[in-house]
C-alpha cells in the first residue's frame, strides 16, 4: 500500500509501508507534474521510466488536461460537453493540443482563447 501526504515543510511524500528508503519525495510542483507525466506515459504506452523527457516547469504548469479544461469552463458558468471538447482538439481549433495516448493536453491560454470563440458561437 501506498500512502500520499504532505510533512511539515509541504513537500508531497509517496511512502510505501512506513519505511523511509521506500519513500519518493516531492519538493515542488514540476516534480510532481513530472511523476504524473512518466505515470500517464507509462499507463497510455506503456513506455518504460527514464525515457519521458521533463518539461520546462512554466510549461508544464500551463498545460491542462481536458477535465481541467472543462472545470474552467464550468468556473465560467458554462457546460461544455465533452464531445465538443475533443471534436475541437481533434480537429485542431485549440492551437498546440497533443494528444498522449488517448489524452488530450493543451495550453491553457490556448483553451480559454478557444473557449471565449466557442461561447461566442454557441450563444
Amino acid at each position: 500500500m501506498y500512502q500520499i501526504h504532505t510533512t511539515d515543510t509541504q513537500h508531497l511524500i509517496i511512502s510505501r509501508d512506513g519505511q523511509p528508503n521506500h519513500a519518493l519525495t516531492l519538493t515542488d510542483v514540476s516534480d510532481l507534474l513530472l511523476l504524473r507525466q512518466r505515470i500517464n506515459a507509462y499507463i497510455d504506452d506503456l513506455t518504460p521510466d527514464g525515457t519521458i523527457d521533463a518539461d520546462h516547469p512554466l510549461a508544464a504548469l500551463n498545460r491542462i488536461s481536458t477535465v481541467q479544461a472543462r472545470a474552467i469552463a464550468a468556473d465560467k458558468g458554462l457546460h461544455l460537453p465533452a464531445t465538443t471538447l475533443n471534436s475541437a482538439l481533434h480537429y485542431g481549433h485549440i492551437t498546440g493540443a497533443i494528444k498522449r495516448g488517448n489524452r488530450w493536453f493543451m495550453d491553457r491560454h490556448q483553451f480559454k482563447n478557444w473557449l471565449d470563440t466557442w461561447h461566442e458561437h454557441a450563444s
